[in-house]
């Protein structure tokens, strides 16, 4: 993984780029929408203003008029099946006999139980490219950061297949897609599957996230984890309401 595309000295922005090595503090604005399963677009109008703005769950930053601290990830890693690496500033994922992938959760209860999500999209800032898509499936198992390996779920519960692939430990549905990345150094925005967040904001209990992997993929993606010590550069979850963002 190449960590300098952090510090914006890509030489090339892929058709998913805007502002290649653009700040932290506008890649909230610049982060363009990709193709994925998700339903409608991730880009706002009039710069995100009005009706069109979103609720931006980002680790650190203010949302609703509190600090939000209700992201989790972490990486489990097949190479070493049972470290738990939660408190990396990344997340990778790729596939074969060095397959990773990337979990992913954050708290909605935030949000009113009565919202009605129009649409959600999960902003990622790219640090290494990939030549392949990386889907998101929902996890149906709890799981832990601070415990998670490719092996368990948590400190004493194994996944049933080994890097959450099992059914009762992942969906079989595609709820978002990382599409083919260049370059890096930029934020993208994935749509994700309006349903599925809807249902994690009318019942908290439902919410563990999901999982970003592709077995086959022998080029891996890498992006700024939750732990990024740029607060612009962590992942966020976009909800769209219709309503201004509450």
């Amino acid at each position: 993984m190449n960590r300098f595309w952090k510090l914006g000295v890509g030489i090339a922005c892929g058709v998913a780029a805007v502002g290649c090595g653009s700040t932290g503090e506008e890649l909230g604005e610049m982060a363009q929408a990709v193709g994925g399963s998700g339903s409608g677009s991730c880009l706002t109008a009039a710069g995100g203003l009005g009706v069109d703005a979103p609720v931006v769950f980002r680790q650190g930053a203010s949302v609703l008029g509190s600090t939000y601290s209700g992201a989790t990830d972490a990486v489990i890693d097949k190479l070493t099946p049972a470290t738990n690496q939660g408190s990396l500033e990344y997340c990778a994922v790729r596939g074969g006999s060095k397959a990773r992938s990337c979990l992913m959760k954050w708290s909605l209860s935030a949000l009113p139980t009565t919202t009605v999500v129009t649409r959600a999209c999960v902003e990622l800032y790219i640090d290494d490219p990939s030549g392949s898509a990386f889907n998101a499936y929902e996890l149906v198992r709890g799981w832990n950061e601070t415990t998670a390996t490719w092996n368990n779920a948590n400190i004493v519960t194994p996944w049933e297949i080994a890097g959450a692939q099992g059914p009762t430990d992942s969906g079989a549905a595609v709820v978002g897609t990382i599409p083919p990345t260049v370059g890096g150094g930029y934020a993208i925005r994935v749509p994700l599957d309006t349903a599925l967040i809807q249902k994690w904001v009318s019942n908290a209990s439902t919410n563990r996230g999901f999982v970003f992997r592709n077995a086959s993929a022998g080029d891996g993606v890498s992006f700024e984890a939750k732990e990024s010590p740029t607060l612009q550069f962590r992942p966020a979850l976009l909800v769209f309401d219709g309503f201004g963002g509450l």
